[in-house]
């Protein structure tokens, strides 16, 4: 079920938020956004992987605790 949530949250913003800010005022593309895409697939993978690892549909306590930690040093390399 959270694999749900996850890819259902990632599809949302990628196609309906960023379609519907698009229409209202073109988004021009960066090169900087070479950085977030490739570290949104990387966090994508890690995922699916901590699924296929540990125990089936759940996140331990250290995956979670990881992806806090790469969640907290994304905001520091964007500040």
């Amino acid at each position: 079920m959270l694999l749900v949530i996850y890819f259902g949250s990632n599809l949302f913003n990628l196609l309906l938020v960023l379609g519907t800010t698009s229409i209202i005022k073109p988004i021009t593309y960066s090169i900087s956004f070479n950085f977030t895409i490739i570290l949104l697939i990387f966090i994508t993978i890690l995922v699916l992987l901590f699924d296929k690892i540990g125990e089936k549909n759940s996140i331990s306590k250290v995956e979670g605790v990881a992806m806090i930690l790469l969640y907290l040093e994304y905001i520091l390399l964007i500040i």
